[in-house]
């Protein structure tokens, strides 16, 4: 599987480069034929006027020039009939090429820019890359790679996304623009709500919607350790990968855990999706710290918003896009923490968080006491706003 994406990525880059020469050689070709054509009009012109007026090579390329680009001095103009004739058809035809190599050499200088421009750009983007530190790694985009983030984003994580499909690649943006999804939920929840055009964004180039969001992004083979190493996963606290195949999903989590150990990047902690439960010991093995099947969550959700509709129905919210503010977190209790014997409420009166459960020693206490005394090396979950 792994073999067949790299070759499909190397014939997609091939073909990329095929394309791209082809039309250079087009539009180096056109402003070449223009060239000619330009040639041909000042040598045609010029022995018209010598051979209809008898004027000198010198006058007759003179006025051949301000005939094509159409100055018109009008200090020499034709006096015989023959002469007269010729200027009238020449003009037109002088105006016609004219225009055609105005526009081929217009063309031409837009696509330099444009390139200039992408190149810019990729630099940029690359020399941002380059300077992430204790950074996410989202490879895949798609349905649940696009909710992955979303989440990333709200909280201020930073993260690179590596997602070969533009298609793909260009909705997991749009998830992200702001103004898009506003626009998107008016239309959602309010039937009678005008449409408003969003082809704008859905047609925008995927640089310049990345660059207008804010996101980091790779289109290649999220499998491929290049793409890996060019995401910057020596300095990364960790990997998320949500692809729909577990081939894909078990080959990153081999490759990431494999580059972290020859990249001396010990804490790089591997997140996997998998989509098939009997999977999860192969990604275990592999070196997937935690790994997550959407399906049993989903299952469990469905079936709660049966069994305890109200309780399902808050935990849908929190989650949702309807408030983005109320968070799960974790608070760490280091050696030299201050909030060594410390209480749960006089810890949640600082943090103006809720604590639902403390990990100690392996065990979790739930909805631990407000007298609870806390620990050094206690994790305490709690619930509260961004």
């Amino acid at each position: 599987m792994r073999y067949f994406r790299n070759n499909r990525s190397s014939l997609t880059q091939s073909l990329d480069v095929i394309l791209q020469r082809f039309r250079k050689t087009i539009i180096n070709s056109n402003v070449a034929y223009a060239g000619l054509l330009i040639i041909g009009l000042v040598v045609i012109g010029s022995l018209g006027y010598s051979l209809l007026e008898g004027w000198s090579l010198i006058d007759s390329v003179y006025v051949t020039i301000i005939t094509i680009t159409t100055v018109g001095y009008g200090d020499l103009t034709p006096e015989t009939p023959a002469g007269r004739i010729f200027a009238i058809f020449f003009t037109l035809i002088a105006i016609g090429v004219a225009g055609y190599a105005l526009s081929t050499v217009a063309v031409l200088v837009i696509e330099h820019q444009q390139v200039q421009v992408k190149q810019m750009m990729e630099e940029r983007k690359m020399k941002q890359i380059a300077d992430l530190n204790d950074h996410i790694i989202l490879c895949g985009g798609g349905y649940i790679g696009k909710r992955v983030a979303h989440e990333l984003y709200q909280t201020g994580t930073p993260f690179v996304i590596i997602e070969p499909d533009e298609s793909i690649l260009r909705w997991t943006l749009l998830y992200l623009h702001q103004d898009y999804m506003a626009r998107k939920l008016r239309q959602f929840h309010h039937l009678d709500y005008v449409q408003s055009d969003t082809t704008e964004y859905e047609r925008q180039d995927i640089a310049e919607l990345a660059e207008h969001v804010g996101a980091l992004y790779l289109q290649e083979d999220n499998t491929d350790d290049a793409a890996l190493m060019r995401a910057g996963i020596e300095r990364a606290r960790g990997l998320i990968t949500t692809m729909e195949d577990d081939r894909d999903n078990l080959f990153t989590v081999l490759s990431a855990r494999q580059l972290a150990k020859h990249l001396n990047n010990p804490r790089l902690r591997i997140i996997s999706r998998v989509v098939d439960e009997p999977n999860k010991r192969k990604l275990k093995a592999a070196g997937a710290d935690a790994i997550v099947s959407p399906n049993v969550m989903g299952g469990f959700q469905i079936a709660s918003s049966l069994l305890q509709p109200e309780v399902a129905a808050y935990w849908d919210y929190i989650l949702s896009e309807y408030d983005e503010t109320v968070r799960f977190k974790e608070l760490y209790i280091e050696h030299h923490s201050e909030l060594i014997g410390q209480t749960v409420s006089e810890v949640c009166r600082r943090f103006n968080q809720v604590v639902i459960a403390i990990k100690r020693n392996g065990t979790y206490i739930h909805v631990p006491d407000p007298a609870t005394v806390m620990e050094k090396a206690d994790i305490l979950i709690v619930v509260g706003t961004l």
